[in-house]
């Protein structure tokens, strides 16, 4: 029959998807503790230090209504702007509280030096769009309350780099099961100290980079180029940190906003779930927070950011440090081990660094064996640095961890049920 070749193959491709959906599921170990070889002090944390000094803005705008002639038919836009932690908040006031379902939105803003804005001078919601347009990091937020009645608990949602697109499922869950969900919604970071330069300058420390050691090459020559493997190593752990920092105490200050804001909030238990980016930046934030936080959800994490970015910044900060820009050369292959490993002796954000914070309360992984985007290899280190916390391990890669997230969602809340139960609730964050 002519239909039974394409038969045949709807079998084969069914028999294969369904092969692939059974080998794609987690298997789910409980926690092993820490081993000793993991158990390290970890280093003083290097938080960024911002400018503080702005003073809070309240500004009311008249706007017309098209349909209507008469100048009483018109409608107040309310923009509120205040310190809070190592920055600000800011939002504009639609109404007091937001209606049933939608989300409460506001947005953080910080800078590392005062800010070149007149603040007295021309039009203030202007001044306000400029001057947090010059803001050195900025982050979005939104906070969810849950679906009926007195929320069981905060939980700070950290998405990955595509948002709510594969993690929705995860804040529905979290809503119905009780929980307040508060996610940031796209962020700017503008790294200090960038260079602006156009051309690439002479190499301050000679010798031939991208090409091998030669015999003909001198000790000097050698030794400039681990002096300058070293220093790139010192300007990425740096600027890591500063990004992970501010990212840190962009969510601290949105925690301490939410919770004036909605008091509720400031006396049931707190609890991160972290995916992909997100994830990276969960045990600084655990660090930070310290025992305010109950329990903790990682999913795709790993350790060691500047390894996990990939060559490309690895070559950028080697280049910087050699040329003063970004793309001119590429760190030569026998130093690459001694650029990651350096790095890692002076960050004191990054995840391999910060993991430490997760050993005293329940921690839940989901790893993907086959992960190339935050290398499974990264993976194992995180879990081993984080005490070796129970961990749901499945046969795929990154992207499809989360293409079927969807479907460990309701799962993922269960446990976080069970780590932080709702006897709690009465109990201050602190108790």
């Amino acid at each position: 029959m002519p239909f039974a070749p394409i038969a045949r193959l709807v079998s084969l491709v069914l028999l294969t998807a369904t092969t692939c959906l059974w080998g794609c599921g987690y298997s789910r170990a409980s926690p092993k503790g820490p081993a000793a070889t993991t158990i390290v002090a970890p280093p003083t944390p290097r938080w960024p230090v911002n400018h503080t000094a702005l003073d809070p803005v309240r500004i009311e705008r008249k706007i017309a209504i098209p349909e209507r002639a008469s100048a009483r038919d018109s409608s107040s836009v309310v923009f509120e702007a205040t310190p809070v932690g190592q920055g600000w908040i800011s939002r504009r006031l639609d109404g007091a509280e937001p209606k049933p379902g939608e989300p409460f939105r506001f947005r953080y803003c910080a800078w590392r030096n005062a800010p070149a804005i007149d603040q007295a001078a021309g039009d203030p919601v202007e001044r306000l769009l400029a001057l947090e347009a010059s803001a050195s990091f900025r982050m979005g937020f939104r906070l969810w309350m849950p679906e009926t009645g007195e929320p069981r608990g905060l939980v700070i949602h950290q998405w990955g780099l595509q948002g709510e697109r594969y993690e929705r499922r995860i804040t529905e869950a979290l809503r119905r099961s009780g929980w307040a969900v508060l996610a940031y919604d796209g962020l700017l970071w503008r790294p200090g100290g960038a260079f602006a330069v156009t051309g690439a300058s002479d190499d301050a420390l000679s010798g031939d980079d991208g090409k091998r050691p030669s015999r003909r090459d001198t000790e000097s020559e050698i030794d400039a180029r681990r002096t300058a493997v070293a220093a790139a190593a010192s300007l990425a752990a740096r600027e890591f940190d500063d990004m992970i920092g501010q990212y840190v105490l962009g969510q601290e200050a949105a925690l301490m906003h939410v919770r004036e804001r909605f008091p509720s909030l400031a006396r049931r238990p707190l609890a991160v779930i972290g995916c992909s980016l997100g994830s990276l930046m969960t045990p600084a934030l655990v660090t930070r927070l310290g025992d305010q936080v109950r329990a903790c959800v990682l999913v795709g994490s790993g350790a060691n950011m500047l390894r996990i970015t990939g060559e490309s910044w690895q070559d950028a900060y080697y280049s910087r440090v050699r040329r003063g820009r970004g793309d001119a050369i590429s760190l030569p292959s026998e130093e690459r081990d001694r650029l990651l490993a350096t790095y890692l002796e002076r960050t004191t954000l990054d995840p391999y660094a910060t993991a430490a914070s997760l050993h005293r309360i329940p921690t839940l992984m989901l790893h993907a064996k086959w992960d190339a985007i935050v290398p499974a290899s990264s993976g194992d280190l995180l879990w081993e640095r984080a005490g070796r916390p129970e961990r749901w391990s499945g046969s795929f890669g990154h992207v499809w961890m989360f293409l079927t997230l969807d479907g460990v969602a309701d799962d993922i809340v269960a446990w976080l049920d069970r780590a932080v139960p709702a006897v709690a609730l009465t109990a201050s964050p602190r108790d």
